[in-house]
């Protein structure tokens, strides 16, 4: 289970846009019937790599870091897709402050 804490600007913790910052650990209630392996944190955005190797993204989406296609921010994790991830599985993530970077490799069958 992915739990958050910390400033809700930007969409940054995926609580959705109507949250109040969170003072204590909070689940992310989309995707608490995900497990996930992994989570990586930038200055304003968060992802989750579940066990099936999906990525979510949320939070500042204004230079496309979140891989959703435009800049515009997520207030809740949304799967990343593309053609670039097709039939890939996600093992990593990692974020900076206006960039990601994703290790990915050919999804077993």
């Amino acid at each position: 289970t992915v739990h958050v804490l910390g400033r809700k600007e930007y969409g940054r913790l995926g609580l959705g846009k109507d949250c109040e910052d969170a003072k204590v650990p909070t689940v992310v209630p989309l995707l608490k019937n995900f497990k996930c392996v992994d989570v990586a944190c930038g200055t304003a955005v968060s992802f989750a790599v579940t066990i099936k190797g999906e990525l979510y993204s949320w939070g500042m989406g204004t230079n496309g870091q979140l891989g959703s296609g435009d800049d515009a921010d997520l207030y809740e994790p949304a799967l990343v897709q593309g053609k670039q991830l097709e039939g890939r599985s996600v093992l990593r993530a990692t974020a900076g402050g206006q960039h990601t970077v994703v290790i990915a490799i050919p999804a077993r069958l």
